[in-house]
């Protein structure tokens, strides 16, 4: 255990950011996608303005609507999401980043996932249960378009949700002032070991969806393998 900091979010929003730069650095033919990913995930640092105080109020450097532990964090899982999904599968995807779709297409999700999640939470639904409900809205549309990529939204949610539960386990043992932030009194109640449920279940689902979400916005499509009919 290390000795109690004053920013533990913080703290461990860097960890996460160093764990990507080594992955970038091992994964060398997925770097510009990673680095990508990271920064179309990083305006999702935005959505603590549902989380905060609701569900954990985290002792931040700036206490604006996001602070730069939150874009920290969100381009970090964006990068690693991306990683632990593609590098199983490593030469069975090619990226086509059409500049034609590319932009679209991501604000197009956005929008109808943000939409979604943030109507239930405006009709009472906690900010946890409505992010989590959006992100399957949106993992199944993607899935139903795209059914030829839901390899990569396997290999994302077995991977992610693995490395994320190690991940979070692991910065509380670390930083036990991290677990005070959490908003007791707004959880669904089961924890594991020392990590909400909730956590284990929102790496779930994004590590299902966002490289779905990716793949359709690179115009990722599958490489024929050998022995391929068409």
């Amino acid at each position: 255990m290390l000795r109690s900091m004053p920013y533990p979010y913080l703290a461990s929003s860097l960890l996460g950011l160093l764990i990507l730069l080594v992955g970038l650095i091992l994964g060398s033919g997925q770097r510009r996608l990673a680095v990508l990913s990271g920064m179309l995930s990083a305006p999702f640092a935005l959505a603590s303005v549902f989380f905060v105080p609701e569900y954990w109020a985290p002792v931040r450097l700036a206490d604006f609507p996001a602070g730069p532990e939150d874009f920290i964090f969100s381009f970090a899982t964006g990068g690693m999401a991306w990683l632990l999904a593609i590098w199983p599968l490593r030469g069975r995807f090619t990226a086509g980043l059409d500049p034609g779709r590319f932009l679209g297409r991501y604000l197009a999700c956005t929008v109808s996932g943000v939409a979604l999640s943030g109507f239930l939470w405006a009709s009472g639904m906690g900010a946890m249960a409505s992010a989590i409900i959006g992100i399957a809205a949106l993992w199944g549309a993607l899935l139903w378009r795209r059914r030829d990529l839901w390899p990569l939204s396997a290999t994302g949610a077995i991977g992610f949700t693995l490395f994320y539960t190690v991940f979070v386990l692991a910065v509380v043992v670390a930083w036990p002032d991290l677990r005070l932030h959490w908003n007791a009194d707004n959880l669904w109640g089961p924890w594991l070991l020392i990590v909400p449920l909730e956590e284990l279940v929102w790496a779930l689902a994004y590590g299902a969806v966002w490289p779905l979400f990716m793949a359709f916005v690179f115009d990722t499509r599958p490489v024929p393998q050998e022995g391929y009919e068409p």
